[in-house]
């Protein structure tokens, strides 16, 4: 049987007719054409050789794959991989300069008041009670005392302000206004800045605005032109924080808070880490101790209590019997660092405060030397 009548079967079971089917040779010839070989590289000495020179010719690539050894081609892309990690920085940076320039050419603040940071490396210690009591018992001869509330709990203003919902730097933020227009006076002669009611959005935009400016802190306190015998206490958010950075870049002294638990003395090596590189600032600040809530009551209390004393020697600035009065006195609307018969826990904020402020009085004494 032959092609023509398979083709006619095949049409005929599709219902077609073969008239106009046309049988195409499908048999082509392909002249082969010569391709002449590409000379290969020439060797470098061959390149640089006056003969070579006076050749007008360019070398050819050869097809041969090049005879690099495993280190030439290890070196090659680390040239390459180096050279694209420093495009890629470089494209970083393009949408980055408005917030990286001003770093570079802004001078670093100059603040002339006594700052502390009151500091913890764990929740429930204590630490904004502790500030808000330095805060009524710290005063330099000729100057105020203020406190700010770098911690978004809010909690300072139950403490000195009575409750009221009035103000916040995280609001005053948002119109860039200079803090002593926020300022609310408090008890005891102090003027409270708390960190005040805010959204999320306004909390976002505040760290933003820690993020762009390592010294955005600093600025805050320069415009408020204080004097070398104010004092600005600073409560500080727990743990690693933009608060944490910003407010040990101002510090002159650093109070890190702790109580007699085994869960506080686990975080010693983590506040150390955290303290450890201010010893390479020009003025690297006093930083100490401050035991809070000691229960002398319960006898593991008490030996956590040698324990600390024995691992942080020298730095315990002292400590702050456990008062109930001192928690009560938020329910009741009291002040009990005004009671006319003080507790234990009282006292021996009395005696801390009075401490600090022997410290800086003898801070002021020595730089006043020296200028």
């Amino acid at each position: 049987m032959s092609r023509a009548d398979d083709i006619a079967r095949l049409f005929q079971g599709i219902g077609a007719s073969t008239d106009g089917y046309l049988d195409m040779d499908s048999h082509f010839d392909y002249p082969e054409t010569t391709v002449t070989p590409l000379r290969p590289l020439r060797a470098v000495s061959e390149a640089s050789s006056p003969a070579s020179a006076q050749s007008p010719s360019l070398p050819t690539a050869s097809l041969e794959p090049p005879s690099a050894s495993p280190a030439v081609i290890s070196a090659s892309l680390s040239s390459l991989l180096a050279e694209a990690a420093r495009a890629r920085e470089a494209n970083a940076g393009i949408g980055n300069e408005v917030y990286t320039q001003p770093q570079h050419t802004r001078p670093v603040p100059e603040i002339k008041a006594r700052v502390i940071a009151v500091v913890s490396a764990k929740g429930g210690v204590g630490k904004t009670t502790l500030s808000a009591a330095l805060a009524s018992l710290l005063q330099l001869p000729g100057g105020r005392t203020l406190v700010v509330e770098l911690d978004p709990q809010d909690a300072l203003r139950h403490h000195l302000l009575g409750g009221t919902e009035q103000g916040g730097l995280v609001n005053g933020r948002l119109r860039d206004e200079d803090w002593n227009s926020l300022l609310l006076p408090g008890t005891a002669n102090t003027w409270v800045l708390p960190y005040g009611s805010h959204s999320a959005e306004q909390r976002r935009s505040l760290k933003q605005a820690m993020d762009e400016d390592r010294h955005w802190l600093a600025r805050q306190i320069e415009r408020m032109q204080l004097g070398e015998h104010d004092v600005l206490v600073l409560d500080v958010a727990t743990g690693p924080s933009r608060y944490l950075e910003q407010a040990l870049d101002v510090a002159d002294q650093v109070l890190a808070v702790v109580n007699t638990d085994a869960a506080c003395y686990q975080t010693l090596n983590v506040m150390e880490q955290w303290l450890a590189p201010l010893a390479s600032k020009p003025r690297p600040p006093a930083c100490h101790y401050v035991i809070n809530q000691f229960d002398a009551t319960r006898a593991f209390s008490c030996d956590m209590h040698q324990v600390l004393l024995r691992r942080l020697g020298e730095q315990l600035l002292g400590w702050v019997r456990l008062d109930y009065s001192l928690a009560e006195a938020l329910a009741y609307g009291t002040y009990p660092l005004l009671a006319e018969t003080p507790t234990q826990g009282v006292q021996d904020l009395h005696a801390l405060g009075q401490q600090l402020t022997t410290r800086l009085m003898e801070q002021a004494r020595a730089e006043s030397s020296l200028s």
